[in-house]
């Protein structure tokens, strides 16, 4: 079976995961070079509108929509594990660039890049969603 060939359900969940995390830190990539946190912000958002509406894959973020109406624990470890990696990064530059409330930060981004899966998982263009992240941005970004 599929499953025995990985192991088990979640060891084929796990390398999907992997291969799904690869492909779209690419566009991710640019957004972490920024030099200030208005760029990083602008940058990690459109950045996510865009890994979000890929032709070539399915819409939406398989970590934030991938596993929301499970109750695989296996499953559910993997996600929130990449989750809680992925807020620290965030806190992380947003420390580098000196902003005094990092962790809010992180959040507010994470919370958005949630609506923005959501939005694109439902069939929102990517044109408009891309316009919506620009907006999240400059409602996060530092002035």
């Amino acid at each position: 079976s599929l499953y025995s060939a990985f192991g088990s359900k979640a060891g084929l969940f796990a390398r999907a995961l992997d291969k799904y995390q690869c492909l779209s830190s690419a566009f991710f990539d640019e957004a972490f070079a920024a030099d200030t946190s208005r760029d990083f912000v602008l940058g990690y958002l459109d950045g996510a509108a865009l890994s979000f509406t890929q032709t070539n894959g399915g819409r939406g973020c398989l970590v934030l929509d991938g596993i929301r109406h499970t109750d695989d624990q296996d499953a559910q470890q993997m996600v929130d594990d990449i989750r809680r990696a992925a807020l620290d990064q965030l806190k992380s530059k947003f420390t580098q660039l000196g902003e005094p409330d990092p962790h809010l930060l992180a959040i507010s981004c994470q919370t958005a890049l949630t609506g923005l899966s959501g939005a694109a998982r439902r069939g929102l263009d990517q044109s408009i969603l891309r316009d919506v992240a620009r907006k999240l941005a400059n409602g996060i970004s530092p002035s």
